[in-house]
């Protein structure tokens, strides 16, 4: 009885050992897993902080080198670059150049950048190169001067005013400063230059609706360089003696017709206004050979351009209208009809205002 009585607690005793032995490993296991996994996350989150960032190439190319409107975009596109991590890159034609624009933009297709922004020296002969870089991927973005929508495909255009507001703009400035009466020469860049050409339109259109007693006496090119503006201006005050009003289309051709008028002992009797820069037109300004200009900010136009290309090559926008995307310190803006972005009206730069500026 006794043999019997000590086999059965030892059957029992060896029971219960063995469910303890079992219910002891759970535990073990759980507490292996959970060091595995803090091990894991603790490898993938240096793995993630070791990981190279993204970088994004830009291409900044505005119609030649060397020009102060020009420098004075690649600012602001520089600092909304450093904003961004994007890096930027300025590359342009020496002179104002399509096929050497051409040249550039197929060379950096070939390098594979990410984006080129650029100011087209002429909207239809760059448009099969700018569509070559679209289809093979870049994200191309048009300031300043604009390709041709349809045969580019070009999804952005960053528009620094409206043309019509600014080409409006001048005859309504020369009212303002002589009045009813004026007889006006013009000289652009380059007829074929996109801006230019359709300002031009926009400064008939208000002469033609509401200016009757204006009128445009001849329209010449300056091409893009202050000396050859100056030549043009003097040229055209001695054909046209009665000549009243000079409107010079360009940062360069601006202070060259003002120099013309300043030599030629002119300055009470042409008014001369157009587009350029302060820097450039602050003597001008103040010996009075310059009374008053239009133009936009040139800082802002180069930072509003980068952040457009950088929403676009992240995919927050597709140049569709009414596409919507953040610049940074300049706000929200929205896309427009065929990609455009307006950045908004012009300004008007005279004496009273003139020092405020420095670009």
């Amino acid at each position: 009885m006794k043999k019997i009585l000590i086999l059965i607690l030892i059957v029992a005793l060896t029971g219960t050992l063995s469910l303890l032995s079992a219910c002891a490993k759970p535990p073990a296991a759980e507490e292996t897993t959970a060091e595995t996994k803090a091990e894991e996350t603790v490898a993938t989150t240096k793995a993630e902080e070791t990981a190279p960032v993204e970088e994004v190439s830009l291409i900044w190319m505005p119609k030649l080198q060397g020009i102060d409107y020009f420098n004075s975009c690649r600012d602001g596109a520089e600092e909304a670059a450093k904003e961004l991590g994007v890096t930027l890159k300025e590359d342009a034609p020496v002179a104002a150049d399509v096929t050497k624009q051409i040249e550039l933009i197929d060379n950096y297709i070939t390098q594979g950048v990410d984006i080129i922004a650029l100011a087209a020296n002429d909207p239809v002969a760059i448009a099969p190169i700018i569509k070559k870089a679209v289809d093979a991927g870049v994200k191309v973005v048009t300031w300043d001067a604009d390709a041709d929508y349809q045969a580019s495909g070009r999804p952005l255009f960053i528009n620094q005013t409206s043309y019509e507001l600014f080409g409006r703009g001048f005859p309504i400035l020369i009212e303002k400063y002589l009045g009813e009466k004026a007889k006006i020469g013009e000289v652009t860049s380059f007829f074929t230059a996109p801006n230019q050409s359709k300002w031009t339109e926009w400064i008939k259109t208000e002469i033609k609706e509401n200016h009757p007693g204006f009128e445009l006496l001849d329209i010449r090119e300056g091409e893009e360089d202050q000396s050859i503006a100056f030549r043009v201006a003097q040229d055209m005050i001695k054909a046209y003696p009665e000549m009243n009003a000079i409107i010079g289309l360009s940062s360069t051709v601006l202070p060259g017709c003002s120099e013309a008028v300043k030599q030629m002992d002119l300055t009470d009797e042409i008014f001369v206004t157009g587009g350029s820069t302060p820097n450039l037109m602050k003597k001008y300004i103040k010996d009075g050979s310059c009374d008053a200009f239009l133009l936009w900010n040139t800082v802002d136009l180069g930072y509003l351009a980068v952040y457009a290309a950088k929403a676009l090559y992240d995919g927050k926008i597709t140049g569709a209208e009414g596409d919507k995307f953040s610049a940074g310190r300049m706000g929200e803006y929205t896309v427009g009809e065929n990609g455009e972005v307006v950045m908004g009206p012009p300004l008007e730069f005279n004496k009273d205002n003139i020092d405020d500026f420095n670009f």
